[in-house]
């Protein structure tokens, strides 16, 4: 993994630029599928574009490589807890 390319995906995150983000991630992981690193910081893109689904998908691949990560685990919780937030309580039917 080329550390100049690393660090350039790293300025689209810090610059707010989620997509472009996201599309390198996925494109330095066609090369490193399973390295947590890169899943982590792909879900935490998807995350920032509220992609929920495909920040689960990276945040649990990373957890099957690195299970105890805290950083890892409190990104699932973070999740899910917006998820969750975002979710009727109760759904109500109109007659």
């Amino acid at each position: 993994m080329d550390e100049v390319e690393l660090n350039l995906v790293k300025d689209y995150y810090l610059q707010g630029d989620y997509s472009l983000a996201s599309q390198s991630y996925e494109g330095l992981l066609k090369n490193n599928p399973d390295n947590p690193y890169l899943l982590t910081n792909l879900g935490s893109s998807c995350f920032q574009e509220q992609e929920y689904g495909k920040a689960l998908n990276s945040f649990y691949k990373a957890k099957k490589v690195l299970p105890r990560s805290k950083t890892i685990n409190n990104n699932i919780q973070l999740v899910n807890d917006k998820v969750t937030a975002s979710q009727p309580l109760f759904f109500s039917y109109n007659f």
